[in-house]
């Protein structure tokens, strides 16, 4: 794809989950199901590509307008995963419009807040919003690294396309 230093790996996609990476970043899409077994999925791949990366990841998760709220079960999981893999910073995008994904977004920022992780995170309700937010970001925790929003919108929307 046009934009893009390479393709994107697609690593699962199921009727609840699709991973891919492109670059130093992982895309998870939480579809319907969002509890243990489906997180524990996504941690596990979190931890595997972020072995191949020492300098760090950033994470774009895109929650479908249907996912489920993961239960606190879940969520620990996933906290407990990510602690042990260098983020640089992560971006989730909160699909749908109206009270349910107002209040879905809502309830995610809480939850990052209380979480208080040691990288930026943020959630936003369109994808060009937070591929410019997060590239920015990690291009200012890892220097080297020379992505344009543009390149990171243009992969996760090869990524979304593939899954």
């Amino acid at each position: 794809m046009i934009g893009s230093r390479s393709g994107v790996t697609i690593i699962e996609t199921s009727d609840d989950l699709a991973i891919g990476t492109w670059a130093d970043f992982m895309f998870t899409i939480f579809r319907r199901s969002s509890e243990v077994d489906v997180v524990t999925r996504s941690a596990t791949e979190l931890r595997k590509f972020a072995m191949t990366r020492k300098s760090g990841v950033g994470m774009i998760t895109i929650i479908k307008q249907k996912a489920s709220f993961p239960s606190q079960k879940a969520r620990r999981v996933l906290t407990d995963s990510i602690a042990k893999v260098n983020v640089l910073a992560s971006a989730t995008i909160m699909e749908g419009q109206g009270f349910r994904a107002a209040a879905v977004r809502g309830a995610v920022t809480g939850i990052s807040m209380v979480i208080s992780p040691a990288y930026p995170t943020k959630i936003f309700s369109r994808p060009g919003e937070a591929c410019a937010w997060i590239s920015a970001e990690v291009m200012k925790a890892q220097s080297d690294l020379s992505i344009t929003p543009i390149q990171l919108e243009n992969a996760l929307e090869e990524f979304v396309k593939k899954v």
